[in-house]
């Protein structure tokens, strides 16, 4: 593993027009690490994963990743950079079928073109439960099989780094089991993941570290396996 952070966030500063919601935030995430950002509702944690893909329009401190400064840059430049995000709301695209939304994420990447079949087949064998449905329209599905096609759809551009923000929720309790067993099955393979979960037990299983977010700000940082184990602060910061 590198000695340097593939994604760098030094005193992280955002605003929804008048309103400062992140108050100076600093974590990092290491090449081949998964990171969790824990936390209630409202902490910041969604609008730091926007801040970082450069989705708000107010931003202040600084993001690299992969040793280049982002803050200044628009999202498609972070994403040609290798940086995916995966929204809450899966955007799934309408009337096109399974293996035509993961090919919009193909093409969008460098070359994408020249390896659909050869990015559609690794899909398929990481995902068997999508495989069984390329032909399908893909709104058609359930809404985990949808959230597993938004996460096809970013690893179809072989990004360097994943953000997944709350990809169990509205998710029947089977799927969300079977889709942190294909986080575990990326993790296993190398993929970097920033992950946002309000599942706090199936986060930290899958997690190296976790940053938990309160009211802005980080307000503590652990090993997921200690984090795990502690109670009081599962209580304090991530209780509903």
């Amino acid at each position: 593993m590198s000695a340097l952070p593939l994604l760098s966030v030094e005193k992280l500063n955002a605003w929804y027009d008048r309103s400062h919601i992140l108050q100076g935030v600093d974590f990092h995430v290491m090449p081949g690490e998964v990171v969790s950002l824990l936390g209630r509702n409202g902490a910041g944690k969604t609008t730091t994963m926007k801040s970082i893909m450069g989705l708000l329009g107010r931003t202040a401190g600084q993001v690299k990743f992969n040793g280049v400064d982002l803050l200044s840059q628009p999202a498609h430049f972070r994403f040609h950079q290798g940086l995916a995000f995966v929204f809450e709301e899966r955007r799934i695209v309408p009337g096109l079928t399974v293996k035509e939304n993961i090919e919009l994420g193909v093409i969008a990447s460098p070359d994408g073109y020249k390896r659909t079949k050869e990015v559609i087949d690794e899909i398929a064998e990481t995902f068997p439960r999508l495989k069984e449905r390329l032909t399908q329209e893909a709104v058609t599905m359930s809404g985990g099989e949808q959230q597993m096609l938004a996460i096809a759809r970013a690893m179809a551009a072989h990004p360097k780094m994943i953000m997944l923000d709350e990809p169990s929720e509205g998710i029947m309790p089977k799927l969300v089991d079977e889709m942190f067993e294909y986080f575990e099955t990326l993790k296993n393979k190398g993929v970097t993941m920033l992950l946002v979960e309000q599942s706090v037990e199936h986060a930290l299983r899958i997690s190296d570290r976790a940053y938990i977010m309160d009211q802005g700000e980080i307000v503590h940082c652990a090993p997921a396996q200690d984090l795990l184990k502690d109670a009081e602060i599962q209580e304090r910061y991530c209780s509903v």
